[in-house]
């Protein structure tokens, strides 16, 4: 497919670059796109001068489907990993991309891979029930790993596979979602690679790496996660056709735990309610944030969630809509119909 063009439609917005396409991701000023056709294969293409969209490259070194990649703007590099257990590091030189491979010490398939906001580290989920924090040693010229699996007990922190990973712009503070129906909030800090380390974090201090500051329930197990661009506020979505928002605050400020309220859209089932009071009185004590709301909606699942605002987050799902909620005297509101605007999910 080297050099083929790819036939867009006359709305410059709808390209169809394959039949089906597993994760996708830009460089910065959007002229590229990095794509995978459910398989092994990456494809990178190129905005030509007449608007055109090029295949220009066809990279193959996984062995089996990739399941994820990151583009890190600044550095121009893009990571992938894939159902055959690794990942690979890929830089533009000499006119070509090449790979890296990064050992990430897993033995079961990777699932979600983002690159932190400095772009010195990135983290690899996976269904081995752990997170590799990935950076580069520079005396070894490779990218190696720090695996987040068990506490200093030997107590396994996930319970189930590791379904996705958000960055707070700290650049210290991972968040995971897992299908153990649980969102962990986890310290990262590397010697050597992160120059400012926090001396405490949420009530814990000096918190080592893989250090679990908090920790939340959900109904569902985790699909999409993210934080709001000031880091204040974590939201995610869940398998069952929940949100979840949670106002973290400063890292420094004192436990704050406020009332819960519901996040609607459409109709929202009684049951969902019931148990969502009963869950909070039950497990408030492992709440030590705000936890705004959280629903099971009318719609499919939700697979993927970008916050635009701080008070507007974009979502998107197996409806194939996207469905856009807004921040309103302090609860989270579907966005009235007349009030949204066709949003591109390109950067998910």
């Amino acid at each position: 497919m080297d050099g083929k063009r790819v036939v867009a439609s006359a709305d410059a917005s709808v390209l169809k670059v394959a039949d089906q396409c597993t994760c996708h991701a830009w460089n910065k000023d959007r002229s590229m796109l990095a794509y995978c056709p459910n398989n092994n294969e990456l494809h990178i293409l190129v905005k030509g001068s007449d608007g055109q969209w090029i295949d220009q490259y066809n990279l193959k070194e996984h062995d089996q489907v990739i399941t994820s990649m990151d583009w890190a703007w600044e550095t121009n590099r893009i990571v992938t990993c894939s159902m055959d257990r690794n990942a690979y590091v890929w830089k533009f030189e000499d006119d070509t991309w090449k790979p890296t491979l990064v050992i990430l010490r897993q033995n079961r398939a990777c699932t979600h891979v983002r690159w932190s906001p400095q772009e010195n580290k990135f983290a690899v989920a996976s269904g081995a029930k752990c997170v590799s924090v990935c950076y580069f040693e520079e005396e070894n010229d490779w990218w190696v790993s720090k695996v987040i699996k068990e506490d200093k007990a030997k107590v396994p922190i996930f319970g189930s596979t590791v379904t996705s990973v958000a960055w707070h712009h700290g650049n210290i503070l991972l968040a995971t979602g897992s299908s153990d129906n649980k969102v962990r909030l986890i310290s990262t800090a590397v010697k050597g690679v992160d120059s400012k380390r926090p001396k405490s974090m949420f009530g814990v201090d000096k918190p080592a790496f893989g250090k679990v500051v908090a920790e939340f329930e959900s109904t569902g197990w985790v699909e999409g996660l993210a934080f709001s661009p000031s880091g204040a506020t974590v939201a995610w979505t869940g398998q069952d056709s929940s949100i979840y928002s949670v106002d973290i605050g400063d890292m420094d400020a004192p436990i704050d735990q406020s009332a819960v309220q519901v996040l609607r859209y459409g109709r929202v089932l009684p049951s969902s309610i019931w148990w969502c009071w009963e869950t909070i009185f039950v497990n408030c004590y492992r709440c030590i944030f705000n936890l705004f709301a959280l629903s099971r909606l009318s719609c499919s699942p939700l697979r993927c969630i970008l916050f635009l605002s701080e008070s507007e987050i974009v979502c998107g799902g197996y409806d194939m809509t996207p469905m856009v909620f807004k921040r309103e005297k302090g609860g989270w509101y579907a966005a009235k119909e007349e009030d949204r605007s066709f949003f591109c999910l390109c950067a998910m």
